[in-house]
């Protein structure tokens, strides 16, 4: 989340994998509350909310706001996916 756009987060999210874009697997769910809260504090200017879990593989990526707080809207100003190289 940049800029402007960085006060709409999510309160809770899902992320889910496919390989074909049919059957999804939850890899993660839960609240972001202190997540935002650091990436606040580390870079106020764009807020970058990392979500980490568990190795996981699929082609598809699909993100669920699963908790919200009425009359504020969910933003993703920019998104990206990154993996952990195993040594």
């Amino acid at each position: 989340e940049e800029g402007a756009y960085a006060f709409g987060t999510a309160q809770r999210l899902a992320v889910d994998v496919s390989d074909d874009h049919t059957t999804w697997r939850t890899v993660f769910e839960g609240p972001l509350g202190v997540d935002v809260v650091r990436a606040a504090v580390q870079d106020p200017g764009r807020v970058p909310v990392t979500v980490e879990f568990a190795a996981a593989s699929g082609r598809y990526v699909r993100l669920w706001q699963t908790g919200a707080e009425p009359g504020i809207l969910w933003w993703i100003a920019g998104l990206s996916v990154h993996s952990k190289r195993s040594s």
